[in-house]
């Protein structure tokens, strides 16, 4: 008997704007081989229409803990209307993909207990109603804990990526601001 927890249900990360696809799956492996899963590809399929070039990879890493508990952390990333555009950062000029980026998680934990002492239905309805209603069993909540943690980490590092894309603001201040300021300071300290 194999039982499915799913516990991140579709957490989604939406981007638009400049960025390198290669990046990307690059810093995935990269997390994928630091938390120690097996990378596996579901599917993956592009498309060129008038738009850009649309890619859909789907990709279902694994990370095996015991004979009989698994974690799996499912990605669908989607690009949407990337066309290629060369722009220029700290002034150089580099080649970057332009368009939306749309990567949806979710995270499982599987077991699979043949072979198990829960063979014996009795004694799975047993375990199931104890670590439900009476003691939820702590090996059981790390899995929990451990897959919410990757996928966490995932999710965060690749929205670090996203913004370093983003140019950011300077704010210079005009000398005419300055004074535009401090006259009506001074004249705030006038009147009271």
């Amino acid at each position: 008997m194999s039982e499915n927890t799913l516990v991140i249900n579709n957490r989604e990360l939406v981007y638009k704007g400049i960025f390198r696809s290669e990046d990307i799956f690059q810093l995935i492996n990269k997390v994928l081989a630091e938390r120690g899963y097996n990378k596996s590809e579901k599917r993956s399929e592009e498309i060129n229409t008038e738009e850009g070039r649309k890619f859909y990879v789907e990709l279902r890493p694994v990370k095996v803990k015991t004979s009989y508990l698994k974690l799996e952390m499912r990605m669908r990333i989607t690009f949407d209307a990337v066309t290629s555009v060369v722009e220029e950062k700290q002034e150089v000029k580099s080649r970057y993909d332009l368009g939306d980026v749309h990567i949806i998680f979710d995270g499982w934990v599987k077991t699979d207990y043949k072979e198990r002492w829960t063979q014996n239905p009795y004694s799975y309805f047993l375990k199931g109603w104890i670590n439900k209603y009476i003691y939820k069993l702590k090996l059981d909540d790390s899995y929990v804990s451990e897959i919410f943690s990757d996928t966490a980490y995932m999710y965060g590092l690749l929205r670090l990526l996203f913004d370093s894309y983003v140019p950011k603001e300077k704010n210079i201040v005009r000398e005419k601001d300055v004074v535009a300021h401090m006259e009506k300071e001074i004249t705030k300290s006038w009147e009271s």
